[in-house]
């Protein structure tokens, strides 16, 4: 038998543990253009998008009951999809609030996300691609030409299939790897805090290259090494081009390795 000394331990242990609220399903669709723009706000949970030949917008996956409210507007275009958190009431703060959503959207779609903690994966989309995110890995595979993401923890990896166009790329704790093509005058910035970049580029690539590191190495698969840019730290840099110099690469990182392979 329990003594009230276990029972009250026990009791503490249990107000202490986070509730998980039931699921609510969706299964939403939304007639909107075939390069219009799709935007997703998101506490926490996950984001898949993928690009399909509809104009339409399918949203499907789940969120946690009574606690947010699943919105899905459309104007002029602009697709708008938010889960909404009700903080109004205290005894909700121990509450594990989250969604898990699917979103299929026009190839050619601009795609806007913002989220806390998510890990999101972007699919087969040709539109512009802009992610924010505090918390979670960022995965991207398809037709981008321009791309924008802020990660403040979490790995990013993208693979395009079409020549970018311009990327801006920023993570403070977290790797950072591209593998694809840069087209004729594009323009590249990484910048990485802490975590290694590398930069998967073809052999015919045509570039400027500016790298620097404070903490870190330089390899270099198309001939030129880095050297140090100080007598006193351990800072070296980078500054070479190649196939002409079209496109302006830039990439600065702290604490970290930085990698140039030749595919």
């Amino acid at each position: 038998m329990l003594n009230k000394m276990t029972v009250f331990v026990i009791a503490l242990l249990m107000a202490a543990l986070p509730v998980v609220a039931d699921r609510v399903q969706i299964d939403e669709t939304r007639k909107t253009t075939s390069n219009g723009e799709v935007s997703v706000e998101l506490l926490a949970g996950t984001i898949t998008v993928i690009g399909w030949d509809r104009n339409e917008v399918h949203v499907t996956g789940s969120y946690d009951d009574e606690f947010e409210e699943f919105e899905i507007d459309v104007e002029k275009g602009e697709v708008s999809i938010e889960v909404d958190i009700d903080d109004g009431d205290s005894r909700h703060r121990n509450i594990q609030r989250s969604a898990d959503l699917t979103v299929k959207v026009p190839r050619g779609s601009e795609i806007s996300i913002e989220a806390i903690s998510a890990d999101i994966t972007i699919e087969d989309v040709t539109g512009e691609v802009d992610v924010e995110v505090i918390s979670g890995d960022i995965e991207c595979r398809g037709g981008m030409e321009e791309i924008s993401i802020e990660c403040v923890s979490g790995d990013i990896d993208i693979e395009t299939t079409a020549a970018l166009r311009g990327a801006d790329i920023e993570a403070v704790s977290g790797n950072i790897e591209f593998r694809g093509a840069l087209g004729d005058g594009a323009r590249v910035s990484v910048e990485s805090v802490n975590g290694s970049v590398v930069l998967r580029l073809p052999s015919n690539t045509s570039a400027k290259f500016e790298i620097s590191t404070f903490n870190g190495s330089i390899k270099n698969d198309f001939g030129p090494q880095a050297e140090k840019s100080s007598k006193y730290l351990p800072a070296s840099e980078l500054n070479f081009s190649i196939g002409g110099g079209s496109a302006r690469v830039s990439v600065e990182a702290f604490n970290g390795t930085v990698r140039l392979i030749e595919e």
